[in-house]
């Protein structure tokens, strides 16, 4: 009984350092919350919102940079699994030859070199939400073995015979066209439509620029904060940032500001200072020659 109690107590201890913890993260602005003073990007976040207390499959689309990983863990964040892990798997990262003991495990002895057993992603994630990111680059054989997955919630590790059943929401994303992919024969079908029980569209930072000036301001107080800065930027910083192509998207601004941030001394930044960070480097070999004058 006094063994139990102390587990209790001692669960009932980190649950406080966890809440702490978000809400340090969130006045730090580090926190996976959104916002957007676009009419679009808005509507997609209430979605999200609504989606988040369910356990449905979400499938996130959008360019890369477009913040699927940040919109796919601000779901976990407003779901009843918050407080179990949020695994992320980048699928277009891992080698094909390890990516599916990397995603099911393998039981000792399944192959040369597995001497013990190993516990796969997609079971570490039992409880919590698992974010497959980029699936669109998962072999057609590799989709079938998760799409068993998706079905039935249980896999089995390479070399075992068990059922290991796991409890996860399942949030996917994607920069591609899945349904040309399933035309040309290189996507199932089936799991596209298991992992699209509702879809969200990023739409690419273009189409909002009405954000592009709040996430600068953002970033900026972030990265100040973090190298013990105090910067600040004119009006005329924010319109330069308008008038950039932004084919990066949200990950290439918060780039940016981070460089800025991290070599600009003190004070306010200006246009100047954005055009100085983008300009093209000079060749070496610019040196002037004067006409001679008879």
């Amino acid at each position: 009984l006094l063994l139990a109690v102390k587990r209790a107590l001692e669960q009932r201890r980190l649950e406080h350092q966890v809440e702490e913890l978000r809400g340090r993260l969130r006045a730090l602005g580090e926190s996976a919350g959104l916002e957007s003073r676009s009419a679009a990007m808005g509507e997609q976040i209430e979605n999200a919102r609504r989606a988040a207390p369910t356990d449905a499959t979400v499938l996130i689309l959008g360019e890369s940079g477009a913040g699927k990983e940040i919109m796919a863990r601000f779901i976990h964040e407003e779901s009843h699994r918050r407080d179990n892990p949020f695994v992320p798997i980048e699928c277009s990262a891992m080698p094909g030859s390890l990516i599916e003991s990397e995603l099911f495990g393998y039981e000792r002895g399944a192959f040369t070199g597995a001497d013990r057993t190993k516990k796969g992603l997609i079971e570490s994630s039992d409880g919590g939400t698992l974010f497959l990111d980029e699936i669109g680059d998962l072999g057609v054989d590799l989709q079938t073995r998760l799409f068993r997955f998706v079905e039935q919630r249980e896999l089995r590790r390479l070399g075992g015979l068990q059922p290991i059943t796991v409890d996860c929401r399942l949030i996917c994303a994607t920069n591609q066209d899945l349904t040309a992919k399933i035309k040309a024969g290189t996507f199932r079908e089936e799991l596209y439509y298991r992992i699209s029980v509702i879809t969200i569209k990023l739409p690419p930072l273009r189409e909002r620029p009405e954000d592009i000036p709040s996430l600068a301001r953002s970033f900026l107080e972030r990265f100040s904060r973090r190298y013990g800065k105090s910067l600040t930027a004119t009006p005329d910083f924010y319109e330069a940032l308008l008038g950039q192509p932004w084919p990066g998207n949200v990950r290439q601004l918060k780039n940016v500001m981070e460089r800025i941030a991290a070599l600009h001394s003190n004070g306010v930044l200006t246009s100047r200072d954005l055009m100085e960070d983008s300009a093209p480097a000079k060749p070496p070999d610019t040196l002037k020659i004067g006409r001679a004058h008879v």
